[in-house]
This record gives C-alpha cells, structure tokens and sequence, in this order.
C-alpha cells in the first residue's frame, strides 16, 4: 500500500510556508529542478529549499483552494481556477515534469489573495511513493463546491459525467468542454492559455468546441467510476506519463478505494474523514458510520493497525450534526488531543483532528 505524505504549512508574514517530508526511498530529482527553473510555468512553484529530507514551498499568501471552493462562489469564479488547474497541467506537457508529482491537494493548493491566480506545489520526487491522480483531485474540485453545486450545479454535473467518460488524461480535451458547455468561459479559457506562454513557449491555440456529454437524469444520480488515463501513452502525455496500474479502481481492493463521488444538484455531500498527510476521502455516508479493524464489522477499516480495537469508534450523524463516541476501545479515542471516556458522545467540527488508537485523521464537514 502506498505511503502517505506528511504535509505541514504555516503562515510568515505574506508568505505561506509549506513542508513536504520524503518517504523512504524517495529523493529529489535534479532533472526536474533544472527544468523547474529554466521553464518558469505561471503558478507552479518549485521548493525553495531541501532541509532535513523535507522539499520547503514558499507561496505568496493565498486561501487553500479548498476554502476557496466551499464559499459561495459564482459558477465564473469556479471555472476560473478549475482552468488554471487545468492550464498548469496542460503547460507542463512536453516539457519533462511529471503531472503525478504535481501536490493534488486542495489544501496545498492556494489561490493568491491579491490577484486570485492558482498557486500550485510541484515535487521534483525520484521514485514517487504517493503518486497523484488528477481525475481524483478534479472530482474533488467539483465535489468541494457544494454551494454552487446547490444553486447552479447542471454545469459542474456535466462536467463531471464527462470526467467519468474520459479514458486519458488530456487538460485541453477537458477545456473544450467546458468552452462547448459554457460558451460564456470560451473568453476566459483563451486568456489563461495566454497568461505565461511567452516563458514557457507553448503556442496559443484557439478553444475548439465538442460535441457535448450531457448525463440523463438517471446517470447522473450514479456514483461515477473514476476514469484513468490509457496505458499507452498519446501525444504529448508521453513525457507526463500514465496513472500507475496502483491507483486504477479495477486494481485496488475495495477498502483501499477513495471514494469520490459526484454530487447531484439537490444531493447533500457527506462530511468525511481524511487520513493525516493523504488525499483520500472517506466519506461519513450513514447515520452510524462504525471504524475499526474488523472488516466484517465495521464500515471503514483501518488496515495493518494492530492498535485499532475490531469496533473502535462510531460516528453518529443527527441532521447536519457528527458525533463520535469511543466502543471501549483498548487504546482509546481522542478529538484534538483529547481522550473520550466510553460512550461519551463528542460533537466534530470542521477541521478536527480525530485518532483511534495511534490512526489519526481530519474530519470536514462540506
């Protein structure tokens, strides 16, 4: 099983500082650094420094795209950094950078204050152990906007069912999409694909429009499977090479799934868990949500933890509220640093962190 992450950032001054610990075996990749600093792609920023196995970001101070989207943000302002995304990916292709090693996280992914341009984290990592999946990550953009998903969600709907029909990886293909889907974005996306060519020296072409993929109302309300990139390389994907067989759906079993899912207009998303230092998402999707290590027993399981009691904690949902009580777990349960006597029932909060046993997570509500 893939390692996860250890992330950490603070704040200095005007800057966001960022720290990203390398797994074992990893170790930073010269090549890429070289390229980092001769490409200069607009937004993506290479470490500044290397301390202690750790690669050191500093950022111009921006909100995590994450709190970004969660605002009540209108549907421009959406495609707006959706396409940045986008672009950044797009501009790496042909250049030797690696979109796997791109920080597909949306709390390390900032949007400036000052100007609103997407920040992203590239990690020049030799031997990657926690690869990243840009249709993951971009389900997750989608997923994270609950409020404009409430009010004007049929956009990001067809967006999102066209994600789940691709076969390979191709930011261009997506904007097209987007241009046929929204036509009033075909303006903004020619202008992001302007913002940085003259550095970089990829050519501006202009959006070509596609036959739009609009779901029925039955496929829409299907949780989407998530698409993967071919095997065999296309066109310029050749030097950003392919989602690894470890993160394809039909290669993983089914607790080590994320699960990502695609919220409909009058849906309500599910408040989930996040483990420290990962991308996955695991979503508080009954009324009594049961963890432990007992996979006959429990709705999500912490695998390899011999700490983890069989049934160590339950989540109870009431209306919009999550409340977490210990089962007489050996090794107890704690909610930011504070152990919970058996049965008491303690309300989570945005942000909390959660740890059974030694197993820590993060709770979000959505």
């Amino acid at each position: 099983m893939e390692q996860a992450r250890k992330l950490k950032k603070s704040n200095k001054k005007d800057q966001i500082i960022v720290k990203s610990k390398l797994n074992k075996g990893e170790n930073v990749n010269p090549k890429e650094m070289q390229i980092l600093q001769q490409q200069g792609i607009h937004g993506l920023f290479a470490p500044t420094t290397l301390e202690s196995g750790k690669l050191v970001y500093s950022v111009p101070a921006g909100i995590p795209l994450k709190k970004y989207l969660k605002g009540k943000i209108s549907k421009q302002e959406f495609f707006r950094v959706f396409v940045q995304v986008l672009e950044i990916t797009r501009k790496m292709e042909g250049t030797g950078l690696n979109v796997l090693n791109l920080m597909l996280d949306l709390e390390y992914v900032f949007v400036n204050n000052t100007n609103r341009m997407v920040q992203m984290l590239y990690q020049p990592i030799a031997n990657q152990t926690v690869p990243m999946n840009p249709f993951i990550f971009l389900y997750k953009m989608i997923q994270s906007s609950s409020s404009l998903l409430k009010k004007d969600g049929q956009a990001l709907n067809a967006l999102g069912y066209y994600l789940k029909q691709m076969t390979q990886y191709s930011a261009e293909n997506i904007e097209n999409y987007i241009g046929t889907i929204c036509p009033e974005m075909t303006g903004m996306i020619t202008a992001s694909r302007q913002i940085g060519t003259a550095h970089s020296g990829v050519s501006v072409q202009p959006v070509t429009p596609v036959q739009p993929v609009i779901p029925t109302e039955s496929a829409a309300s299907v949780q989407p499977v998530i698409p993967m990139v071919s095997a065999q390389p296309v066109g310029g994907m050749s030097q950003m090479g392919t989602i690894p067989q470890s993160l394809q759906r039909a290669e993983m079993g089914e607790e080590d799934q994320p699960t990502v899912m695609l919220v409909a207009e009058d849906d309500e998303p599910y408040p989930y868990l996040t483990p420290m230092g990962s991308t996955e998402h695991i979503e508080i999707n009954k009324d009594e949500f049961w963890i432990g290590k007992d996979r006959t027993k429990v709705d999500y399981c912490v695998q390899g933890n011999p700490a983890v009691s069989r049934r160590h904690a339950c989540i109870k949902k009431n209306g919009q509220q999550c409340f977490l009580l210990d089962n007489d777990s050996t090794n107890k349960t704690f909610v930011n640093n504070i152990a919970l006597n058996v049965g008491q029932a303690v309300e989570l909060k945005d942000g909390d962190k959660v740890v059974f046993a030694n197993a820590s997570y993060e709770f979000h509500t959505v």
